[in-house]
């Protein structure tokens, strides 16, 4: 397991989920803004997942209202330090087995899209669930969730002694407007559990140690 901070910026290469497989939308993930009380973020929050490593970024709220705010924390990377920052977006949806779910989007700055995190916060403390394209497809396949185009097949290489094993299909769900509307009106009436990664390792908590 790679940083937090290198997890959630999109996944700038996708260390959590082991591949290239990830989930964006075109939008935010939640009909509601929620109100973050700069009292309840705003600090520096301890990451771990699902080995030792641990990570240390912080959280400041930029608007309360509209449920945004900034994650920012220090790398260092070719013998320096740099900050890695990315913007975050908090909705809900009130649904009707799981009571109100929250969801953390967070915002790509190069291509514009959204990776949305089913959020669990219990007092100072946080678990993000990351949303799982194979189960996506699956419901798609199953009638439930607008059809997905294909992955790409697996490609294969062969030298001059022996084949190299296939590499894994970009199982990876980018969605559109509808499959977004679609997948929004699935969670309202059936929860999350279906969409969301369930393994343990794909899973990050984080406390905050620091409040501001």
């Amino acid at each position: 397991m790679k940083t937090f901070v290198r997890s959630l910026c999109l996944l700038i290469a996708p260390f959590l989920l082991g591949a290239c497989h990830v989930v964006t939308t075109p939008r935010p993930v939640g009909d509601t803004p929620v109100n973050m009380v700069k009292a309840e973020w705003d600090g520096t929050w301890l990451a771990t997942g699902d080995g030792e490593d641990k990570s240390v970024f912080q959280i400041h709220v930029t608007d309360e209202a509209k449920g945004y705010s900034v994650m920012g924390a220090m790398e260092f990377k070719d013998e320096r330090y740099t900050v890695q920052q990315m913007s975050l977006h908090l909705r809900s949806l009130a649904t009707k087995k799981s009571g109100t779910l929250k969801l953390l989007n967070v915002l790509d700055q190069e291509s514009g899209r959204w990776y949305p995190v089913v959020l669990d916060r219990k007092g100072d403390t946080m678990t993000l669930r990351w949303m799982c394209p194979v189960k996506l497809r699956e419901l798609a396949k199953a009638g439930k969730l607008p059809a997905l185009p294909e992955p790409p097949a697996p490609s294969s290489t062969t030298s001059a002694t022996a084949p190299m094993p296939a590499l894994p299909a970009d199982l990876s769900v980018h969605a559109d407007e509808a499959f977004t509307a679609a997948l929004e009106k699935f969670i309202v009436e059936n929860g999350p559990d279906a969409c969301v990664n369930s393994d343990k390792e794909d899973t990050i908590s984080a406390e905050r140690l620091i409040k501001e």
